[in-house]
């Protein structure tokens, strides 16, 4: 089955507006499946603390998604989760 379906998608912009909301999230985009080498909706997070806060984590688990890849980048956290 693809993963570009449109409940996956709704589901993927529905989890980065959670997440945009939330203090240490400085932004979050949405990557369509096409865009990205694991062929999944991607969110591509940017947060403004050390290391993935577990409300962070927390909403992602509730909307399904994997946590791919947090790493720093400079004094920001970059986040990388598929759906």
């Amino acid at each position: 089955m693809s993963p570009c379906t449109v409940s996956t998608r709704k589901r993927a912009r529905k989890c980065a507006e959670t997440l945009a909301v939330r203090e240490p999230v400085v932004a979050v985009d949405v990557l369509e499946p096409h865009a990205d080498p694991t062929d999944c909706w991607t969110l591509d997070m940017t947060l403004d603390t050390r290391g993935v806060p577990p409300q962070v984590l927390d909403d992602l688990g509730s909307y399904q998604a994997t946590l791919r890849d947090a790493s720093p980048q400079g004094r920001a956290w970059t986040v990388l989760a598929t759906l």
